[in-house]
């Protein structure tokens, strides 16, 4: 096999992967989303959750998950991720991580039993803005090294 025919053969991975995109994207960020929710939790409680607070945690991705993936629809988040970040997309991010922060701790208050620790939620939100916001700047950085 020849160098062109493995370039053609690598292109047309490419632009069939490229159809998958969006689902990438959403499993990133499904991903993004559990991995701040537990890791504010062990944080909290010093990388060892009490028995008793594992069915906070349950309760806590039960809600976050589905709240920040709707409002990163909605902000126009999940798309535009192999493009160049500015400042702008950073406030951008940040507006959408504290409005899907802000909708995820309404709902922990009026579903959840009482005695989910009220520093999870800032936690939370110090994790997933730095997640979200790190993705994009290591995209950036690799687009820009290659």
């Amino acid at each position: 096999m020849s160098s062109v025919e493995i370039l053609i053969d690598a292109a047309r991975l490419i632009r069939r992967l490229a159809r998958f995109r969006r689902l990438f994207v959403l499993l990133a960020e499904l991903g993004l989303f559990l991995g701040a929710g537990t890791l504010a939790f062990l944080l909290r409680f010093d990388l060892s959750i009490p028995p008793t607070m594992v069915k906070y945690l349950y309760y806590g991705l039960a809600i976050w998950i589905p709240v920040k993936l709707l409002t990163f629809r909605v902000e126009g988040l999940d798309r535009g991720w192999n493009r160049f970040v500015s400042i702008q997309d950073l406030m951008h991010i940040l507006v959408g991580n504290l409005a899907g922060s802000a909708l995820s701790g309404a709902l922990i208050l009026l579903v959840v039993p009482g005695g989910f620790p009220r520093s999870i939620y800032v936690i939370d939100l110090l994790l997933c803005f730095i997640a979200t916001a790190g993705v994009r700047v290591a995209i950036r950085m690799a687009v820009e090294v290659s």
